[in-house]
């Protein structure tokens, strides 16, 4: 057995292991404790906001969107209030987001920098390109739904990617890891998901195929469709691991990506 082969089998056994709350890297350490204190009946709003404010990223990001949904314009500050107004389980995928977007920031080679760049770009435009879809081709799937989704996506991707930065048995071996990476990270993103008790709505969303394939669903019934439809759309433009062909993409699809674009560059501003 040759030195690749063999390193190629470690990687593949390495990062086809089940997400361990204990592997989790210190990032999701407020993450994990939301869980935590949300699964407790006995808790508290207040009980929740507190640990929040452990982390001002995450207590910025639960006001901003809790302001986002007001109708008057209203100005969240407090933060039990904005917990009220989003619901436990948007608070958990913030937390996560911020998470995840802590870890693409993480110190690593810059080969594995620039990968992570080329992940995140592509959960923005995965996300944009669900909710767009959502709000032109559907009529009971909740944009916003199909957008955290759709950002969550390729979690199991930076999980991979930060823990394989971690092992010095594996980090020399970028095509390897690469692989790896696109044969379990959405089978990681669901084991995240499932850990951290999200919506069954949602595990579903992201329980698709890893390639997609030349069918196009012009009228998606289900957030599931909604996130492959939107995942093979991502992959044609932003792609980080293969960029799938873009000919085939039916003009439904083609008309909304002005839409999808725009979307996309704001998120780009505002650092999601």
């Amino acid at each position: 057995m040759s030195g690749e082969t063999a390193k190629a089998i470690l990687i593949d056994d390495f990062m086809s292991q089940e997400v361990d709350v204990l592997t989790f890297p210190s990032h999701f350490n407020v993450a994990i404790q939301i869980r935590r204190v949300i699964a407790d009946e006995s808790a508290q709003l207040e009980d929740i906001a507190e640990i929040i404010k452990k982390d001002p990223l995450v207590s910025v990001k639960v006001l901003q969107e809790a302001s986002r949904r007001s109708k008057n314009g209203y100005k969240h500050t407090n933060l039990a209030k904005a917990i009220l107004v989003l619901g436990f389980d948007h608070v958990k995928r913030i937390a996560l987001m911020v998470a995840m977007k802590q870890l693409q920031q993480s110190r690593m080679s810059m080969r594995h920098v620039a990968l992570s760049r080329l992940i995140w770009l592509n959960s923005i435009y995965v996300a944009s390109s669900a909710h767009v879809i959502t709000d032109n081709l559907t009529v009971r799937i909740d944009p916003e739904e199909a957008f955290m989704s759709g950002m969550m996506l390729n979690m199991g991707a930076f999980y991979l990617l930060f823990q394989a930065g971690q092992n010095p048995d594996i980090t020399d071996s970028f095509d390897c890891v690469v692989e790896g990476i696109d044969q379990h990270y959405l089978a990681r993103t669901l084991d995240i998901l499932t850990m951290f008790d999200m919506s069954p709505v949602c595990r579903v969303a992201v329980s698709i195929d890893k390639i997609p394939d030349n069918d196009w669903v012009e009228d998606p019934t289900s957030l599931r469709m909604v996130i492959k439809m939107a995942n093979k759309l991502a992959s044609t433009k932003h792609p980080w691991v293969t960029r799938f062909p873009d000919e085939n993409i039916p003009m439904t699809y083609k008309a909304l990506w002005p839409e999808i674009e725009a979307m996309a560059e704001q998120l780009k501003r505002n650092d999601y």
